[in-house]
């Protein structure tokens, strides 16, 4: 199957990596020589991305990334993080000490973010590719990641992470080092020996939606979303649940443990974003986002 950018305004049915995500705990890893593991660094770390497959077509709408800190003192408008979508055919270092085919290499298209324009509030900051240009398609699997080599000197970004263990293995995580190689951020010796899942997010519109199911091992759903006051929940069963609102770093909002097919659940005082809702009977997990206007 084939993944093509392409200038369509679709149903958008899923952001790949969110709900894995956040099944983890998210974290902001400094460097020790100043900066942040996944942003800028005293190591000259060129850029950082994640990798993604799907099994069928999709065309990229927009990417959803995470920081933790954004620091923005130079006051120089031509400072921007490049939002970045690469093939996955490069040589690339692994965990194992191994070079493989794999890692991110060709540039398809980008897109320059303003250092101003970054949230770091516990916000998503939304990057649009809806009326990207880049013409061609490319294999089904590719990385979206951030170049931070166009960031102006006092400038510096700190993207967020799973903890270290929560990504199962997947060396789907990679950086380009100061010497222009990739690495996954799991190796050892010239990277990071974390094992997690960087905060980006592609919003995709999938060919096929059955093809994507936004939760895990569940069936249920929440609605009004976007929402304004409080939301209905609809679980597959008549079990107990417990239901939690968070916010997108994982504090936890609202609490309610629900027995049977369905909550009304309030969402008092909130500001007005993006919140997470997540539910479990103890055994199996299901999370989705939730826009609060």
């Amino acid at each position: 199957m084939l993944f093509s950018v392409i200038c369509v305004r679709a149903q958008v049915t899923d952001t790949l990596g969110f709900d894995e995500f956040y099944l983890g705990t998210p974290v902001l890893y400094s460097s020790p020589n100043g900066g942040y593991a996944f942003g800028n660094n005293g190591y000259g770390d060129k850029a950082k991305a994640q990798t993604y497959s799907n099994s069928d077509s999709y065309t990229l709408r927009e990417v959803l990334l995470l920081f933790g800190d954004v620091v923005n003192s130079s006051g120089d408008t031509a400072s921007v993080v490049r939002v970045t979508v690469y093939d996955n055919l490069g040589p690339g270092q692994t965990s194992a000490g191994t070079v493989e085919t794999g890692a991110p290499d060709s540039l398809l298209t980008y897109v320059d973010i303003a250092v101003d324009q970054l949230l770091d509030d516990g916000n998503l900051t939304i990057v649009d590719f809806s009326s990207d240009t880049m013409l061609g398609s490319v294999s089904e699997t590719i990385s979206i990641g951030i170049d931070l080599t166009h960031l102006s000197a006092g400038d510096s970004v700190g993207l967020m992470s799973t903890t270290d263990g929560d990504a199962g293995g997947s060396m789907n995580a990679w950086e380009l080092a100061a010497n222009d190689l990739w690495f996954t951020v799991e190796e050892s010796t010239f990277s990071w020996d974390l094992d997690v899942d960087l905060a980006i997010f592609p919003v995709i519109d999938e060919n096929d939606p059955s093809a994507i199911a936004e939760q895990i091992g569940l069936d249920w759903s929440i609605y009004p979303n976007p929402a304004v006051e409080q939301v209905h929940l609809t679980f597959p069963e008549d079990n107990e649940w417990r239901v939690l609102l968070t916010d997108l770093l994982g504090k936890v909002l609202v609490s309610e443990q629900a027995i049977g097919g369905s909550i009304a659940l309030k969402m008092p005082g909130l500001d007005a974003g993006v919140y997470l809702v997540s539910i479990s009977d103890g055994n199996r997990t299901g999370i989705k986002r939730l826009i609060k206007e």
